[in-house]
């Protein structure tokens, strides 16, 4: 699969992705299993890069299961709708711990 460099970070990354929004398995709820063997799937795949939000519905706690044993292997990108700086590291915290 092509690869691309990511913005200035040095980083070389696959071009396609796996989005934790949309009619995916991945922002529905009660939808665990299908989202996991999506994301295994995408992973053996070649896909390296996986964008999250915590307004994805339960995309975070999905990928949070699968994706720690390959954290080194991986770019993960998560956003918040907070505006302010306590919000938004409230919101990175709980990103994180569902994430790991």
């Amino acid at each position: 699969m092509p690869q691309r460099q990511l913005g200035r970070t040095q980083v070389e990354l696959p071009i396609l992705g796996l989005g934790g929004a949309g009619r995916t398995p991945l922002s529905s709820p009660n939808q665990e299993q299908a989202a996991i063997e999506q994301i295994q799937r995408a992973f053996t795949l070649g896909i390296r890069y996986f964008d999250t939000a915590a307004s994805y519905g339960p995309s975070e706690q999905y990928l949070g299961k699968v994706l720690p044993q390959y954290r080194s292997e991986i770019f993960l990108a998560s956003k918040t709708a907070a505006r302010d700086y306590d919000g938004a590291w409230r919101s990175m915290e709980r990103s994180l711990h569902r994430l790991s």
